[in-house]
């Protein structure tokens, strides 16, 4: 069987009307979703990385928010190395047009430790993307892998590059401090204070340390009154 009809059968299979009902009131207006759950998207993506991938990629169709997730998973886990992951990477990219997919990929794609400083060379460079999905899929990718104790200046000083007016690419900055909040307060509070924030980027980080589970009630407060003095 034809790969792409392969992956309409199995999609149309497993097909929910009831989820995608759902899924859709949350993904941007135009979205077209057959409504597969995404742990069996991500199932059927390493049945297809054991195959013939390359050509799958090669020839795939991306009319479905799914078909475009499945390729995502195939480009983020296939088997190979670096340098040709970043090539697959840079050809899927283009592809994305709502956070669902932006995010499930840039947390899916498998890097091995000798591989972490080329692939943070990549993302800095997406960093600087005036295209919104494309500097989101970066931030995700650095709150995903990167703030550990090696990059998290770094990662703070990517964060707070000017960035464009979109309100998925704040909202991906504004989840990454909050993740830099938990692991690394005080250097991340220095960071902020130093560099400062937009009114709209620094709310929406506030929002995210007050709904954070990761601190207490003091905490939060004692954190919000330092990052209110941030605007820029």
């Amino acid at each position: 069987m034809e790969i792409n009809e392969k992956v309409k059968e199995f999609l149309i299979a497993n097909r929910q009307e009831e989820y995608r009902k759902f899924s859709l009131s949350l993904l941007p207006p135009g979205t077209k979703m057959l409504g597969v759950r995404l742990p069996l998207i991500k199932k059927f993506s390493k049945e297809l990385c054991c195959g013939n991938w390359r050509n799958y990629l090669k020839n795939a169709e991306s009319k479905w928010y799914e078909e475009v997730m499945l390729q995502g998973f195939v480009v983020g886990m296939a088997k190979c190395g670096i340098d040709e992951r970043i090539a697959h990477i840079k050809e899927f990219l283009p592809k994305i047009s709502n956070w669902g997919i932006c995010d499930s990929f840039s947390m899916g794609v498998k890097i091995f430790e000798p591989e972490r400083g080329k692939y943070f060379e990549y993302i800095k460079i997406c960093q600087h993307s005036s295209a919104p999905y494309i500097r989101r899929y970066a931030t995700v990718s650095m709150l995903s892998k990167y703030v550990d104790e090696e990059y998290i200046r770094r990662v703070l000083e990517l964060l707070m590059i000017e960035q464009p007016d979109n309100y998925y690419v704040k909202m991906a900055t504004a989840w990454a401090l909050s993740i830099c909040l938990v692991k690394h307060k005080k250097t991340t509070e220095s960071e902020i204070l130093k560099r400062g924030l937009d009114s709209d980027t620094l709310k929406m980080t506030l929002r995210k340390v007050k709904e954070s589970r990761r601190f207490g009630l003091r905490e939060k407060r004692e954190i919000v009154d330092v990052l209110k003095k941030a605007y820029i």
